[in-house]
């Protein structure tokens, strides 16, 4: 069995089910990842602070070597708690990457996986400035069959990046029906910047 994870970035309750950010409270700039998995952490910490096992599915990148760890969790999202794989990976000994993934299976409908990829949009458009989107095609389109207009989804992807390079990403696959949130430090990721033929598969 895995651990309940209720924060998702520092000092961010997940997700609306919990008070948002106060209206005087300023917009975070930095990524940095949520305890115990803060990017750039070293391995043998964050390691001794989680129940992880070895091995993972999901890769970030096969560029550069990293060891990966991972365990199944229930993470809340809209005041529900959703079953998702967590994933991480480390690079010279340091917290790379961070992914959660929410399989089809994780929701009991496309309405509700549609209503957990809203309320997770918008809590990451809430919560960080403006200025870290780099790109946003997470778009609200009609659905089709069982549902049609005017119900409506979300799917896309969001792209945020600070100034130190650390990034945070959301997919919201309308094809699966999946979530997946992912950081990434800000080192790392210029790692593979420099190594040719990127493959990258988020």
């Amino acid at each position: 069995m895995g651990h309940v994870i209720r924060w998702l970035a520092l000092g961010l309750v997940v997700l609306l089910g919990a008070a948002p950010l106060a209206a005087a409270e300023s917009k975070r700039s930095f990524i940095v990842g949520f305890p115990p998995y803060t990017l750039g952490a070293d391995q043998k910490t964050v390691l001794g602070s989680a129940k992880l096992t070895p091995g993972s599915r999901i890769v970030f990148s096969d560029k550069v070597p990293t060891t990966r760890f991972s365990t199944n969790t229930s993470v809340f999202l809209g005041g529900s708690g959703y079953r998702a794989e967590l994933s991480v990976e480390f690079w010279n000994g340091r917290l790379a990457v961070v992914v959660l993934h929410w399989p089809q299976s994780a929701f009991p409908s496309v309405g509700e996986w549609r209503g957990r990829s809203t309320d997770l949009y918008f809590q990451l458009i809430n919560t960080y400035e403006s200025s870290l989107i780099k790109s946003d095609s997470v778009q609200s389109i009609p659905h089709r069959g069982e549902y049609s207009a005017p119900t409506l989804r979300f799917a896309g992807t969001i792209t945020l990046m600070d100034s130190t390079g650390s990034q945070l990403i959301m997919r919201s696959d309308d094809s699966q029906t999946t979530l997946t949130l992912v950081y990434v430090w800000g080192r790392y990721k210029l790692a593979l910047d420099r190594v040719p033929q990127p493959t990258t598969r988020f």
